[in-house]
């Protein structure tokens, strides 16, 4: 486990995290780092990197890292996000992707202004399942999380959190496929490589694990962390 992290990251479990302030993620250019694997990702388009984080304006902005094994999970799997949707708009906006072909293994993402989104590509005959939930209207910078708590490849508990909060609870019964192309934040291309899902706002950290994050490490790494966003 690499130690490039912020002493307030729960660090069991983690195997992706990037930190748009983070010196060892980014210092210029277009190369940032994970800073677990220490993966190098690429900033595409006009993705920079400002006092607001990662900043995603237009259609063809993201990070991409090719070759990150998050891409293979498909059990016991956490991914959080401090976000920052400046755009007004009802689209459904990337946080983090990981892509097989048109569609996501599995996304954390947020639709609309008032909805967080799991999508996912899996092994049954429906093969595209999506699901949401609204937590109400937001705005400026939230902590956006899913956890995939799994019983089996077929059997999971789907926990969606708003703000450190647990808000919503529900069965997702369907086996998730495994990628081979990488790991997008803020957006990312299909198959013809036009640019879906693009997020008009700022990212300022990004996580995932291979495990089901507890509701109270959840709420601890929140808390941990909100004095930067919330003032």
């Amino acid at each position: 486990m690499s130690a490039h992290v912020h002493s307030d990251i729960i660090t069991d479990g983690l195997i992706f995290h990037i930190h748009a302030k983070h010196p060892r993620c980014y210092t210029s250019g277009s190369t940032c780092k994970d800073l677990i694997q220490e993966v190098d990702g690429s900033l595409a388009g006009n993705a920079s990197v400002t006092s607001e984080g990662f900043t995603f304006a237009s259609d063809g902005d993201w990070i991409w890292f090719d070759d990150h094994n998050g891409e293979l999970l498909t059990q016991n799997i956490s991914v959080f996000s401090w976000a920052n949707k400046t755009a007004t708009n009802g689209n459904t906006d990337t946080l983090i992707r990981t892509r097989y072909g048109n569609e996501e293994t599995y996304a954390l993402m947020i639709n609309a202004n008032n909805r967080i989104r799991w999508e996912s590509w899996v092994q049954e005959s429906d093969n595209r399942q999506d699901v949401e939930y609204t937590v109400g209207t937001f705005s400026g910078w939230n902590y956006f999380g899913i956890v995939l708590q799994s019983t089996g490849s077929n059997s999971h508990t789907m926990k969606f959190y708003f703000n450190g909060k647990l808000v919503n609870s529900q069965a997702f019964n369907y086996t998730i496929r495994t990628s081979s192309q990488g790991i997008y934040i803020g957006g990312g291309p299909n198959n013809a490589l036009t640019p879906i899902h693009q997020l008009n706002g700022s990212i300022m950290s990004a996580s995932i694990y291979d495990r089901a994050l507890s509701d109270t490490e959840v709420l601890q790494h929140y808390n941990h962390t909100k004095s930067r966003f919330i003032r």
